[in-house]
């Protein structure tokens, strides 16, 4: 049921029966193109999100979830449209297909270990290159490589909030 997206793709019911199939089927491909070109990092982030959804639920005793929210940190840095695709593809037959989901973001905050600065996470990331940006989307840890204090220069600093995926609310 939770598969890595490629073999979910091979096991597609969707087969071609007409010369219609890529008129029916094109806004669907077109997504399915752009997901392994670069959203995988969004389909395993909701394949997680699924699971521990229905975990969750079955532990509240809930049979018909009404509605999920959940609270995304700025540094996960995901394409939201193919993560939102992603959800609604594999809660296709669990407690949780058709359920609203509600996304809330939580901005990045970064507090220096030597000064003690704290500063936004997008005061940074707006002055890195986009192979920095997408080093730190597929591994958020190597933001120590690219990003410094910008009142003493250090690198040696934490994340306070903003990083991850959070399930706030599940009803």
């Amino acid at each position: 049921m939770f598969n890595n997206f490629y073999p979910l793709l091979i096991t597609q019911e969707r087969k071609p029966t007409s010369s219609s199939f890529l008129m029916r089927y094109f806004p669907f491909l077109i997504l399915i193109s752009k997901s392994l070109k670069y959203g995988m990092h969004e389909w395993a982030l909701a394949q997680a999100v699924i699971k521990s959804t229905i975990a969750l639920s079955d532990e509240k005793g809930i049979k018909s979830v009404g509605k999920i929210i959940l609270l995304i940190g700025e540094l996960q840095n995901i394409d939201m449209e193919i993560f939102d695709f992603a959800l609604k593809e594999l809660s296709k037959g669990t407690v949780l297909e058709n359920t609203p989901i509600t996304y809330k973001k939580e901005e990045a905050v970064l507090t220096c270990n030597r000064c003690g600065y704290t500063w936004p996470y997008d005061e940074s990331f707006t002055k890195l290159s986009e192979e920095e940006k997408e080093a730190i989307h597929f591994i958020p840890e190597t933001l120590h490589i690219y990003i410094h204090c910008p009142e003493c220069g250090s690198v040696d600093f934490d994340v306070k909030k903003g990083r991850g995926i959070f399930i706030e609310d599940v009803d």
